[in-house]
C-alpha cells in the first residue's frame, strides 16, 4: 500500500469568495506603493490647491449672501480674480439669483480644480505609481507566483488598475467632494443641498472619466517593457508630445487666421480667435492631446461645456479598450509560452 497519496485531492476546507483574490491584489499593491516617501509627499502637496479653491467657495458664499446684486458685483470684482472667479460670467449672463449663481459657480470652481492643478498632479503621480506595477512583475517573474494561485488575469489587471485609481482618487475625487462639503458648511442653510444635489454625482463621473483611461494607458506602457524607467518615459512623452503638438497647431492656426484677417482689413481679437480655434472645426486637432480630450469631457460632465464632446468620448473609449487589450495580451504572454 502506498504510504503517501500524491494524486489530486480536492480542497475540503472553507473557500474564500472570489472577490478575495481581487482585494488581495489591491491591498498588496497599495501597501507596497505607499512605502515611497516621494508618493506620500506628492499626495500631501496635491491637496494644497484644494485649500486655494476652498477659499473660493467661501468668497462665493459671502458674495451670494450680500444684500443686493451691486454688493455682489463689488465683492466678486475685488476678490474674484484671486480665486479665478470671472465676474463677467456671473453677472453678464443674467445669473443674478443666488440659486442659479451657486450651482454654476460651484461647478466652475470644481472644473478649474480638476482641469489644472489636479490634472498635472495626476500626471506626475501616475508616472511614479503605474510604471513599476506590471514591468516589475515581468522582470522578476512574479506572475508565476500570482497565476499559480486562484487568480485570473482580470483579477490581476483589475487589482493593478484599482491600485492606481485609489491613489488618483485621493487627489481628485476626495478633495473635490470635500470642497462641496465646505461650500455646504459656509452656506446660510441646508437648503443649498437641493440646489447642488447633482454636483457630487457629476464630480464622481468627471473623476472616473479621467482616472480610468489614465490608469489603463499608464499600465499599458508598464506592460510593454521589463524596465519601469522606460515605461515612465513612454508615459510622460505620450502626454507631453500630444499636448505640445496640439498647442503648436492651435498657435499656428491663430497666427494664420490673424494674418488673413489683417490682410482683409478686419479687426483682430487674439482671444476670440484662440477660443474659435479651440471650439470650432479646427478643434478636432485637439484629439491628439489626451489631456485636452479628458478636460473637455470633464467640463461637459460638470456643466461647464454645453455640447457633448462626441469625438473625444470615442477616442478615449478606443484608447482605453486598446490599452486593456494590450495589457491582457502582455500579462498572459509568458504563460502561453
Amino acid at each position: 500500500m502506498p504510504i503517501h497519496d500524491v494524486g489530486y485531492r480536492s480542497w475540503l476546507g472553507n473557500r474564500m469568495p472570489r472577490v478575495h483574490s481581487f482585494l488581495i491584489m489591491v491591498f498588496s499593491g497599495i501597501m507596497i506603493t505607499r512605502r515611497s516617501a516621494w508618493i506620500r509627499r506628492m499626495l500631501a502637496a496635491a491637496w494644497l490647491p484644494a485649500l486655494y479653491i476652498g477659499f473660493g467657495f467661501y468668497l462665493v458664499e459671502q458674495a451670494l449672501q450680500a444684500l443686493d446684486p451691486g454688493q455682489r458685483r463689488m465683492f466678486v470684482e475685488m476678490f474674484g480674480p484671486v480665486v479665478g472667479i470671472p465676474s463677467r460670467d456671473l453677472f453678464e449672463q443674467g445669473l443674478t439669483t443666488g440659486e442659479i449663481d451657486r450651482h454654476r459657480v460651484w461647478a466652475a470652481l470644481i472644473a478649474v480644480f480638476l482641469a489644472y492643478p489636479q490634472s498635472v498632479a495626476s500626471l506626475l503621480l501616475t508616472g511614479l505609481i503605474a510604471p513599476p506595477l506590471i514591468s516589475r512583475d515581468l522582470r522578476t517573474r512574479a506572475y508565476l507566483i500570482y497565476f499559480s494561485k486562484p487568480i485570473s488575469k482580470w483579477d490581476y489587471i483589475g487589482g493593478k488598475l484599482t491600485t492606481v485609481a485609489a491613489f488618483l482618487s485621493l487627489i481628485t475625487l476626495v478633495p473635490a467632494l470635500a470642497m462641496i462639503l465646505v461650500g455646504v458648511l459656509f452656506a446660510p442653510d441646508l437648503s443649498v443641498v437641493t440646489e447642488i444635489w447633482d454636483l457630487p454625482i457629476r464630480i464622481l463621473l468627471a473623476s472616473l472619466v479621467f482616472i480610468i483611461p489614465t490608469s489603463t494607458i499608464a499600465l499599458m506602457f508598464s506592460s510593454l517593457t521589463h524596465e519601469s524607467r522606460y515605461a515612465a518615459l513612454g508615459w510622460f512623452m505620450f502626454w507631453v508630445l500630444g499636448f505640445a503638438g496640439w498647442q503648436m497647431i492651435r498657435g499656428g492656426l491663430v497666427i494664420g487666421l490673424s494674418t488673413i484677417a489683417q490682410a482683409q482689413g478686419e479687426p483682430v481679437n487674439p482671444e476670440e480667435l484662440f477660443l474659435q480655434v479651440g471650439d470650432g472645426p479646427w478643434s478636432l486637432f485637439s484629439l491628439m492631446s489626451l489631456y485636452e480630450s479628458l478636460i473637455r469631457i470633464q467640463q461637459w460632465l460638470l456643466g461647464a461645456r454645453e455640447s457633448m464632446p462626441i469625438p473625444q468620448l470615442i477616442v478615449i473609449a478606443l484608447l482605453t479598450w486598446f490599452s486593456l487589450a494590450v495589457i491582457s495580451r502582455r500579462v498572459t504572454a509568458p504563460i502561453r509560452v
